[in-house]
């Protein structure tokens, strides 16, 4: 039987120098093969860590920034909360719709809320409600003492001790930041301020991968803002609104999580 040439010089049955070759070639390929992966492995990570750094560092930036908005609308809501002068003697006051003396009240505290949010383009409107039905606002959407009846007033009434936040049914394009106003330790009414929810949109845009996804809490766990797609349970990375921040995101509640499936 004849045989290749090639084969009897590498054949570890015929020569001594094929059994050289390819353990010199079996050392060889597995140093290549060790060399690719541990590269590979490393560009992964390094791909990965300048991944969640990026995103970590927009979710920063976009946290500070809504935070910037919300406790300007908290001083807002103090302010409005603190005058007596104009907010809590015109909510008291025995003056009728329609009368002289209510015009007179109305144009003032209308004037003063509309000052409030002067330069505030976040702001989409700013009104007080009072529980006897008296109802002031400067900028839109139109409200009425109806309100009075709305899961939103029933919402702040339990919650605005401090502040609360509301996000209406879906179609509506606003966050509501209500407080008490309250008089002789009694509450008279609410001030509440409608954030407009383009602006979160704009400011939350960081999504580290396809399958990922972007939402802010409250101090009770509820939705401020959910990016597209589906709640998903874990929470990979948070900011508080105190800038403390944590990995688990389960010790305390409030604040942006990045979630991916």
């Amino acid at each position: 039987m004849k045989h290749n040439p090639l084969l009897n010089w590498i054949s570890p049955k015929w020569s001594f120098q094929g059994k050289i070759f390819l353990a010199f070639g079996a050392i060889t390929l597995l140093a290549i093969v060790s060399v690719t992966g541990i590269v590979y492995m490393n560009m992964r990570e390094t791909i990965k860590h300048n991944a969640v750094t990026s995103v970590s560092d927009s979710i920063r930036q976009a946290d500070e920034s809504l935070n910037m908005m919300l406790e300007e609308i908290d001083r807002l809501n103090t302010v409005v909360v603190t005058n007596k002068n104009t907010v809590i003697d015109t909510l008291l006051s025995p003056h009728e719709e329609v009368s002289y003396e209510w015009f007179q009240d109305q144009k003032r505290i209308t004037e003063f809320l509309s000052a409030l949010i002067s330069y505030k383009p976040y702001i989409s409107r700013i009104a007080v409600v009072g529980l006897n039905g008296k109802v002031f606002f400067a900028g839109g959407p139109w409200l009425d003492r109806n309100v009075l009846k709305t899961p939103m007033m029933d919402y702040m009434l339990r919650n605005g001790s401090r502040h609360a936040y509301f996000k209406p049914a879906a179609g509506m394009d606003a966050i509501t930041i209500g407080r008490e106003i309250r008089y002789d330790h009694e509450t008279v009414g609410i001030v509440m301020v409608d954030m407009n929810y383009e602006f979160i949109q704009k400011t939350y845009r960081a999504r580290s991968t396809a399958d990922s996804m972007l939402y802010v809490l409250d101090q009770q766990n509820g939705y401020v803002y959910p990016s597209e797609g589906p709640v998903l349970p874990c929470a990979i990375l948070r900011y508080d609104r105190q800038r403390e921040s944590t990995i688990d995101g389960a010790r305390r509640g409030g604040g942006t999580r990045c979630c991916s499936s």
